[in-house]
């Protein structure tokens, strides 16, 4: 027996099989299921998420919340449909608006009818006499180029003028009938600039003939002056010369006097 196990021994230590167990090592089986876990990829479309673009300006909104102050202004834009017209424009491809807003108090100072003297279409070239069809910042008006252009017409053609200078702070503006002043800022961005003003931009070709129109006034005193001279008239002729006739009453009674004395003188002689 002792020679079988040393043959079973002799033939276990050369077999080949001892020698390829260690390759039975199961460990690439691990590597997919680390792959699996990283959920990076999925949370990338939420990172370029933005938030949406604010809305363009408002002309209403902009002059109702600077106060209430612009009431009057406020329902000319409504109903000569000028307010639609600005806020298209800002919601489009523009080079920009200004907004001169006059006041209440400013409206108030052309006296009741005014406004309603004028039919719908001088309202609308009113109101867009007031909007220029670019953005000015207060220094941009000390290097603008007179006359100005405004909604309501072509300043080149005659259509419409306005006069814009700047000294310092002060921004004046004429229209050829009346000179404004600018006295606040209302609201300015790089779309649209809103600059109260204290008076009413009476356009020249609406509102010129009306100034023309009271020129009967001077008239009045000329009348007057007539009235003075004509009782003055009858002065001047001279009254009737009653001391010539009287002198002439006593020169002929002093002649009828010698008359009848030489009469009773010849009398005596005979």
């Amino acid at each position: 027996m002792e020679p079988v196990r040393v043959f079973l021994l002799i033939f276990f230590l050369l077999s080949p099989i001892s020698a390829e167990t260690p390759a039975l090592t199961p460990a690439p089986s691990a590597s997919p299921k680390a792959t699996t876990t990283s959920p990076a990829p999925k949370a990338a479309p939420k990172a370029t998420t933005t938030p949406a673009s604010s809305d363009p300006p408002n002309i209403i909104t902009i002059l109702q919340k600077a106060g209430g102050q612009f009431t009057t202004f406020i329902k000319l834009l409504r109903s000569t449909l000028v307010a639609n017209q600005i806020n298209t424009q800002l919601s489009g491809p523009t080079q920009g608006l200004t907004v001169f807003a006059p006041t209440d108090s400013a409206f108030s100072a052309l006296g009741s009818g005014s406004l309603n003297s004028l039919s719908s279409e001088q309202q609308l070239h009113l109101i867009q006499y007031h909007v220029l069809p670019a953005v000015y910042s207060l220094s941009q008006f000390e290097t603008i180029t007179n006359p100005v252009h405004t909604q309501a017409g072509n300043s080149e053609n005659g259509q419409y003028p306005l006069n814009i200078t700047s000294a310092g702070n002060t921004v004046n503006i004429s229209s050829g009938v009346v000179n404004a002043t600018v006295t606040n800022t209302v609201y300015t961005d790089d779309q649209i600039s809103v600059y109260q003003v204290d008076k009413v931009l009476l356009p020249l070709d609406i509102f010129g003939h009306k100034t023309v129109a009271p020129a009967p006034a001077p008239s009045k005193p000329e009348k007057a002056v007539e009235d003075t001279e004509a009782p003055a008239k009858p002065t001047e002729v001279p009254p009737p010369p009653s001391g010539s006739e009287g002198l002439f009453k006593k020169h002929s009674t002093a002649v009828m006097g010698v008359v009848f004395a030489m009469g009773v003188a010849s009398v005596f002689w005979l």
